[in-house]
């Protein structure tokens, strides 16, 4: 049951005074003062055992720390493959894991882990390092409900298991304590998910003997994530780089992983407002210039050109391509507003375009915004919630991981509209038997 969610940080990037120009000048005219650069702060969180931050397990000795690899282990029971009773659960956990991979109801894995762990505390006992798997998948199950109160003790047990079986400073018991950090993370309890990522890590770095091992990429992303969503920017950069040199020491590198931190190291950057140098073209096509987007206001893009100087097109002297590239990155501040994406459709930009990476304007509000009814404003108009991104998840998917915009009408409207989207998709037809037969 395990999933990797980025989690977007709002970053309210200050415009200055730009300059203005006629229509028939080059509409970059770079005799204005520089913009200046944005400050970002690097606030740390309090992970002291106190208040919501408490540890719920009594793990009093223990230091806060990071995470393990996710993927639960290998079941090896303790009395044997031939024991029916043991197959029989060993086969429980497998239709569990089933049902995940199938992307089947989740509803139907919880009477599989209830009976597994029924099994697993008469058969195994209730402190088995096996029994504790069987916590586990039951306290996944109500976590993937959303059934947050009744997965909490269940991995509060697991983890005290894993720590009696294992000791202290087993991959086990971090794994166990990465489990119910990505619990808090899904809640928004992030400062909570910090102190367990973190308590984890430190284990596992340990345990894995290699601070670069690939195995702690993951952690070191959410960890990240969670710092991110707190407002911590630069210590989400910080972490994020280190878990994409992490995955890079892999043996196998899947492309589609590297590009889940790729991507999300380009998310918090995005955040800081650290756009790349790119070069930009009137819509006469004569008049080309380097510079970094700075925002969006009053009908003119605000950028910095290559050396310093700041200037103010009106967005209507742009190419098509600016166009779309201005959609994009607006879409994704948080200090857009709804009337700011009906200006740019307005002006033609593609409702549809993608960055690099895949991500569509719809894409990027959800993941970044902060006015919700910027979702409304850009499916009425088009927008396609059926776009996947280069890791393949939907617009929706990031909106529900956005406090900004979980829980609102407009997030509800766009989670119906793309069920409305995939209904509409035509089945293909049932083939006809062979008549020749």
């Amino acid at each position: 049951m395990w999933w990797m969610r980025f989690c977007a940080t709002l970053l309210l990037v200050c415009l200055v005074p730009l300059l203005a120009l006629a229509e028939d000048e080059d509409p970059f005219g770079d005799d204005s003062d520089a913009a200046p650069a944005v400050q970002e702060e690097d606030i740390f969180s309090d992970l002291e055992n106190d208040g919501d931050s408490a540890d719920p397990f009594g793990d009093d000795g223990d230091q806060a720390a990071g995470a393990a690899v996710p993927a639960p282990p290998t079941p090896k029971p303790d009395a044997g493959a031939e024991d029916p009773v043991v197959a029989h659960w060993e086969s429980l956990l497998d239709r569990i894991h089933q049902i995940d991979e199938q992307g089947s109801p989740v509803e139907d894995a919880l009477p599989l882990a209830k009976e597994a762990l029924a099994i697993a505390d008469k058969h195994f006992g209730p402190d088995s390092a096996d029994t504790g798997l069987s916590v586990t998948y039951l306290a996944d199950t109500y976590a993937s409900l959303g059934k947050y109160a009744a997965a909490e003790p269940l991995y509060g047990r697991a983890i005290k298991i894993y720590k009696k079986a294992h000791g202290g400073d087993s991959l086990e018991y971090a794994d166990g304590l990465f489990d119910l950090a990505f619990m808090y993370h899904d809640m928004m309890r992030y400062a909570d998910a910090v102190a367990l990522y973190e308590k984890s890590h430190a284990i596992a770095k340990e345990g894995l003997g290699n601070p670069g091992h690939p195995d702690l990429a993951i952690v070191l992303n959410n960890l990240a994530a969670a710092h991110f969503r707190q407002g911590q920017l630069a210590k989400a950069e910080e972490l994020q780089k280190q878990a994409i040199s992490a995955y890079a020491n892999a043996e196998e590198v899947d492309e589609l992983e590297e590009a889940f931190y790729l991507i999300g190291l380009v998310q918090i950057q995005r955040a800081m407002g650290k756009y790349p140098l790119r070069t930009w073209t009137d819509d006469s096509g004569q008049h080309r210039r380097e510079g970094a987007f700075v925002g969006f206001d009053g009908g003119k893009v605000k950028m910095k050109l290559k050396g310093g100087k700041a200037s103010s097109v009106p967005l209507s002297r742009l190419s098509q391509a600016d166009k779309d590239y201005v959609l994009l990155e607006w879409s994704a501040s948080p200090a857009a507003t709804a009337s700011d994406i009906r200006a740019l459709l307005t002006a033609q930009a593609d409702i549809n375009a993608i960055d690099q990476h895949g991500w569509t304007p719809l894409h990027l509000a959800a993941f970044h915004g902060s006015d919700p009814k910027i979702l409304s404003v850009l499916v009425a108009a088009g927008a396609d919630p059926l776009a996947y991104e280069r890791t393949d998840v939907l617009a929706a998917d990031w909106a529900y991981q956005n406090p900004k915009m979980r829980d609102t009408p407009e997030y509800q409207k766009l989670v119906e509209a793309t069920e409305k989207a995939r209904e509409a998709i035509p089945m293909p037809p049932t083939p006809k038997p062979d008549q020749s037969q």
